[in-house]
């Protein structure tokens, strides 16, 4: 496959320091552990 603009650059924010993600990040797996007929908890 050939990408018109090739990527020079990408930002990892692990800390939360460019975007609060947690929320995003929780409902991620929450979702994740459902679809795999898990029980997700808070701890």
């Amino acid at each position: 496959m050939i990408l018109p603009n090739a990527v020079c650059a990408a930002i990892f924010d692990m800390d939360g320091t460019l975007l609060d993600t947690e929320r995003l990040y929780l409902r991620a797996i929450s979702d994740a552990c459902s679809a795999m007929r898990l029980e997700a908890d808070d701890g």
